[in-house]
Parts: C-alpha cells; structure tokens; sequence
C-alpha cells in the first residue's frame, strides 16, 4: 500500500495507527478502493480538459499541464498506469 493511501486509511480508522503493511485482511480491498478514487479524479481531469473554454491559453500547453497533474496525481498515490 502506497504510504500515503496508509495514513489515509489510519487516519478514517479503517486500519489501526501503525500497523504494518499486509497485516489487514482489507489491504488488498483498501488499496483496489484507492486506486479506483484516484483514477476517477483523473477522469475527472480528462473530461476538464474535454469541456475546457477555448481562452488565450494555448491549448498545447492546457494538455502538458493537465497530463502532468494527471502523472502527479498517480505517482502521489502510487497508481500504475
């Protein structure tokens, strides 16, 4: 489990504070549960970028920045692609 969906999880005492990984029998379901969150706020940054009003930005530069808060995001939480 990524060390920070571990804090999150202690933190809504779905697991004991400090309990090492492995040790839940919910880990495997902790970790599904956070790693289906997490691709849906990347959703939710594709269909941002799907509904974006066309601005002086250079729509080049709105997809490198989404792509990368969408990268940021995963590697956050420890999503493979």
């Amino acid at each position: 489990m990524n060390e920070r969906v571990k804090e999150l999880a202690e933190q809504a005492r779905l697991i004991p504070v400090g309990q090492p990984d492995g040790t839940s029998p919910y880990m495997d379901v902790l970790n599904h549960f956070a790693e289906l969150i997490v691709r849906e706020c990347i959703r939710a940054v594709d269909l941002t970028n799907t509904h974006h009003v066309h601005t002086s930005f250079d729509d080049n530069l709105v997809r490198t920045t989404m792509s990368k808060t969408k990268t940021a995001i995963k590697q956050h939480f420890g999503v493979e692609e």
